[in-house]
Order: C-alpha cells, then structure tokens, then sequence
C-alpha cells in the first residue's frame, strides 16, 4: 500500500507539472494568435487603402481582442485547478487508507 501511496503520488506532481506547462502553452499560443491576427490585420489595411476604397465586412478581417488571452487564460488556469482538486482529493483518500490499513495493523498485532 505504501509503495502504490507512492507512485500516486509521484504521478500525481508530474500530471500536474504537465497541466500548469499547458495553461502557460495555451496561453503563449493565444497571445501569438492575437499578435498575428493584428499584424495581419495591420498588413491588410495597409493595401485596402492603397487599392480601391472598398469597405469589407469580413469577420477575417477584425482583429482579434486582446481580451482573448485573459479569457482563454482563465479558462485555462480554471480547468488545471480543477485537476488540482482531483488529484489532491485522490492522492488524499489513498493517504487515508494507508493509515487506515497501517491502524489496524498496529490493533490487531497489540490484539495478539
């Protein structure tokens, strides 16, 4: 029981060192979809007002906010808490059970 308290808890740290790489992965990747989206943006006003003045009512076109990266981040660190919660509850019951199990070891040896 010790051993498998152990490697859940071992497996528990690097599942969650994985998950907080990912919430700070998703949120460098928006942040540069956001940055290419202005710059591209950028670029494509440039030439609109250099060709006909035509107006475009593409959503392709409207950059994207700022307001993205804030979003997705919460998003993002929301659902890695609630990861948290999991493994911390499992990794808690199994501690539980061994002190539970190692309990009634010490009872039933003092029984004897």
């Amino acid at each position: 029981i010790k051993k498998y308290v152990q490697s859940l808890t071992i497996l528990a740290i690097l599942s969650l060192l994985m998950r907080y790489a990912w919430v700070v992965d998703v949120i460098l990747e928006v942040q540069a979809t956001v940055r290419k989206s202005h710059e591209k943006s950028n670029t494509e006003t440039d030439v609109d007002n250099t060709a006909d003045s035509s107006t475009s009512t593409d959503d392709a076109n409207v950059p994207l906010s700022g307001k993205l990266v804030v979003t997705f981040g919460i998003q993002a660190v929301i659902f890695a808490l609630i990861c948290t919660a999991a493994w911390l509850n499992c990794v808690h019951r199994a501690y539980r059970f061994r002190n539970a199990v190692q309990t009634l070891n010490e009872q039933s040896s003092n029984a004897v």
